[in-house]
């Protein structure tokens, strides 16, 4: 049986623990604990505060009692750039030499989720990885609402401004759905691409009714509050309900070298993520045995060991 509940994790990473907390959701509770505390809260990103003079990248953390000094991705002042795409200020990091290569994270996430990618991409690699628009320190209080093809524009322009073309991309989960749009509408900027958990709909088809009920109850819980620092988080939440609206055919577009991961206890359907490998010519498609939806962060090393064997055409063959 597939682990459902988890999705809404990649929502809650900054902003609303507590809340989640108060569920009775056992397993989505200890799943949470788990991916936040190791991945997001470590390096104190927010999308509810303003932007702020950009932090020391190296963070203080005490595990077993042992202090642990450790390189904070996402708060690089000298790596770090804010680039104004489409009247906001969104901010990136860039590491390595090389071909670019472009790093989305998932929803409510920000750069500091890579961690563990980072280092190893950008040992072959030019990283550009972004803090998307209403997330991590790129801070967005004029939308009224947020939508993928927004997030692709972003990307468009921020490549423009790097004057960087024909990059190799790496999306995970929201990530992936907003690179499956960039890549389909401009072929010409997507060299290759890998997406991970990505998802062309919303519908039951994709996702299961389950996750639906609880992001619509999450949503008028946050509302309930009054809360504005809430005000993106909703509106991230609110996007989930209706988008992506990717149409299969229109993904024959794509002209990059293309590959389909999911792990095999994904929260994304196993069928849905084969329409997406089967409707984009060539694609290769990975379902990760064992591995959640959570495999960037729950097991690097074998995530990285995927990707770069694809990206450095590495035993091309991967599939299930």
């Amino acid at each position: 049986m597939k682990t459902i509940l988890p999705l809404v994790l990649l929502i809650f990473s900054f902003g609303n623990i507590q809340a989640l907390t108060q569920t009775e959701h056992g397993t989505f509770l200890k799943d949470i604990s788990k991916f936040t505390l190791q991945n997001d809260i470590k390096c104190s990103s927010t999308s509810s505060i303003e932007p702020t003079p950009l932090q020391q990248p190296l963070h203080l953390s005490i595990r077993n009692n042992q202090k642990h000094l450790k390189y904070c991705y996402g708060n690089d002042q000298k790596k770090g750039r804010y680039i104004t795409c489409n009247n906001t200020k969104i901010y990136c990091e860039i590491y390595g030499e090389g071909e670019p290569l472009l790093l989305l994270h998932g929803n409510g996430q920000s750069i500091s989720t890579f961690s563990e990618q980072i280092p190893e991409y950008a040992k072959h690699f030019k990283v550009i990885a972004v803090d998307t628009r209403g997330q991590g320190k790129s801070i967005d209080k004029v939308s009224k609402r947020f939508s993928y093809d927004q997030f692709a524009e972003d990307m468009k322009a921020l490549l423009d401004t790097l004057n960087l073309k024909r990059v190799h991309l790496v999306g995970w989960s929201d990530g992936g759905n907003t690179g499956l749009i960039l890549a389909m509408k401009y072929p010409q900027y997507v060299k290759s691409l890998i997406t991970m958990g990505a998802n062309l709909n919303s519908s039951t088809s994709a996702v299961s009714h389950e996750v639906v009920e609880y992001i619509k109850n999450e949503i008028e819980k946050l509302k309930g509050k009054g809360d504005k620092a809430n005000t993106a988080i909703i509106k991230l939440l609110k996007m989930m309900l209706v988008e992506p609206n990717i149409d299969p055919v229109e993904l024959k577009n794509i002209k990059a070298k293309t590959l389909v991961l999911a792990g095999e206890k994904d929260i994304i359907l196993e069928q849905h993520t084969q329409l997406i490998a089967n409707s984009i010519p060539n694609a290769r498609i990975n379902i990760v045995e064992n591995e959640t939806h959570f495999l960037p962060t729950e097991n690097p090393k074998r995530f990285n060991q995927i990707v770069l064997d694809f990206l450095l055409n590495k035993n091309n063959s991967q599939t299930k």
